[in-house]
């Protein structure tokens, strides 16, 4: 049966507000220097959240994706207290349900942290539909997404032919670049971040679901085009 690999962030879960306090959390906690907050709009649309900042300098900005703070960060997101600000879309336990009851073999791609991307999967109970997980592991993989290497090494552990068709779902450009170097059928999702379906659009994938009230057209779109 075909292969469905979806995003985490923006896709499965509710994730960008519970990301950003996890950061604040962080920096405020290392007392760095705090100046304006007007240049992380630029890193991420969701430091727009002022509320959570006094304001963060330039100097500061660079150092958050920096191994002095992002394993800080890796942490608090392994905490309750951060695991009860996240949510899975409406419907979204459904979708995955219905597909894991169709027999598609279910894998979480992400650009965050494998474990803590796992953990917060377990306290949403929906690891054990998943066949595979796989995120940023320093030194394992020199490719993320687009590439499709770690879709492969998934696929190889799981003892999933490369051949198997695959889907990829996600709010992502690279996850519908991942798609065409799957030689799969991408799926893209706005619902999150409106701003993204345009983009998303020109990468061509099957469609862009820009309404949560649609999540359950998901498994729809991935049935009509399964072979």
């Amino acid at each position: 049966m075909a292969v469905v690999v979806f995003d985490m962030d923006g896709t499965l879960v509710e994730r960008e507000y519970p990301l950003a306090w996890a950061t604040a959390s962080v920096i405020k906690n290392l007392n760095l220097s705090f100046k304006t907050i007007e240049g992380l709009k630029e890193i991420h649309y969701v430091w727009k959240e002022k509320e959570l900042f006094d304001g963060i300098d330039l100097e500061t900005q660079k150092q958050i994706y920096t191994n002095q703070i992002i394993p800080d960060i890796i942490q608090t997101e392994m905490t309750e207290e951060f695991y009860n600000k996240v949510n899975l879309f409406p419907n979204m336990d459904k979708l995955i349900q219905e597909l894991f009851k169709l027999n598609y073999k279910l894998m979480v791609c992400t650009s965050r942290d494998t474990e803590s991307t796992s953990q917060l999967m377990e306290y949403l109970k929906i690891r054990k539909y998943f066949i595979n997980v796989i995120g940023t592991q320093i030194g394992r993989f020199i490719d993320d997404k687009p590439s499709p290497r770690p879709v492969h090494y998934m696929m190889e552990q799981s003892g999933i032919d490369k051949s198997e068709q695959i889907f990829t779902v996600g709010d992502g450009v690279k996850d519908i670049q991942l798609a065409k170097n799957l030689n799969g059928i991408g799926i893209g999702v706005s619902y999150e971040i409106p701003e993204n379906k345009n983009k998303l659009l020109k990468e061509n994938p099957v469609t862009v679901i820009d309404k949560v009230d649609d999540i359950l057209k998901i498994r729809d779109i991935i049935v009509s085009n399964t072979k």
